[in-house]
């Protein structure tokens, strides 16, 4: 029993990465303007196919209805076991253009997750062969810094830049590049002085 609580709090830790990678492929133009592309929806079916190599049957079931795209076939059409047939067909049909995305407020995906996770933690604290109350403390403590992490990479991702600030930073940008030249020391050689310094401009 000990080995199972292990591999469990593994396999839910990597199911959040996988998921994660999900959610940014479809955060910005999913999220933000309702609808994703035929490639993308492709790149989203390989991360749920991870998913369900990690989850069990109920469990992915119940992650896939938190992936709000409408009008699409069930990802695995219900199959008990993924064999490399299966795999294969489901990475091999035909896409449509694009996808329409729900954009209501709902509980993510990779929140789920972490949920569970936290919960497959708590089972198993004190227990003889589980996680001792005073791991399970630091355990915690980075589930709650991944779902601040989560929320952040969520907030970057949705946030729209504004335009005017675009067009300040590419003129900013343009009078250093022009004025750069008359500000290179000879001593410094290329590299420093031409190099390095439009590397550091343009990153």
């Amino acid at each position: 029993r000990a080995s199972l609580a292990r591999v469990n709090v593994v396999r839910l830790a990597l199911a959040f990465v996988v998921s994660l990678r999900l959610h940014t492929r479809i955060c910005y133009s999913g999220y933000m303007r309702g609808v994703i592309d035929g490639e993308t929806k492709r790149m989203v079916d390989v991360d749920r196919l991870r998913l369900r190599g990690l989850l069990t049957r109920t469990e992915f079931e119940e992650m896939n209805d938190l992936v709000p795209i409408y009008n699409e076939p069930h990802v695995t059409k219900g199959a008990a076991l993924l064999t490399e047939e299966a795999i294969e067909d489901i990475l091999e049909q035909p896409l449509d253009a694009e996808y329409e995305v729900d954009t209501t407020p709902d509980m993510r995906q990779p929140s789920a997750v972490l949920m569970k996770l936290r919960l497959e933690i708590m089972k198993h604290t004190n227990e003889p062969y589980g996680i001792k109350d005073r791991f399970a403390k630091d355990v915690m403590q980075f589930c709650t810094a991944l779902g601040i992490l989560f929320e952040y990479i969520t907030m970057v991702i949705t946030t729209p830049i504004p335009f005017p600030y675009v067009h300040l930073c590419k003129f900013l940008l343009l009078c250093y590049l022009i004025s750069m030249p008359m500000t290179i020391i000879d001593t410094n050689g290329f590299f420093t002085g031409v190099i390095l310094s439009g590397g550091v401009a343009l990153s």
